[in-house]
């Protein structure tokens, strides 16, 4: 998908770094208004102090991503894969996404399939890149967005 390190890096855009953080559960992630840069945090990681401190002194200085839930994901998921034209591939994905733990499931039936693995990413990757344009222009840091999913 996006690179990432645990601090998003500079070379990346503004929209991919949003993207990034809105795709990934289980993180802190602030837009820092005046650098223009998200910062990833882990709540628990050591040396997360001095990026809180200044979130918590200059609250109006960041902006809060909050990633998409879990449900958000199976539905992301479900709309890709009904999309499909092989409809035994199709069956066994859906299958998947209603199984007792889905994401493992899902993604061990795709990885059978490189080709449809592939129009995943795409989907995905071109989801979440539309998704943090919405965020973008929500939040008055982008003009208006433009939606392929």
């Amino acid at each position: 998908m996006f690179k990432h390190t645990i601090n998003t890096p500079t070379e990346q855009s503004l929209l991919e770094q949003v993207a990034y953080a809105l795709s990934r559960n289980g993180y802190l992630h602030f837009l820092n208004l005046e650098t223009q840069q998200v910062q990833t945090l882990n709540e628990i990681k050591w040396g997360t102090e001095d990026i809180m401190y200044e979130i918590e002194e200059k609250p109006d200085a960041f902006l809060q991503i909050i990633p998409i839930s879990d449900q958000e994901r199976q539905q992301i998921r479900r709309r890709f894969t009904l999309k499909l034209a092989d409809q035994d591939i199709r069956e066994e994905l859906l299958a998947a996404i209603e199984s007792y733990t889905p994401t493992p499931t899902w993604r061990k039936a795709l990885a059978q399939y490189g080709d449809v693995q592939a129009q995943w990413h795409y989907f995905r990757d071109n989801y979440f890149l539309n998704l943090a344009q919405k965020w973008l222009y929500e939040n008055g840091l982008a003009p208006t967005p433009k939606i392929n999913n």
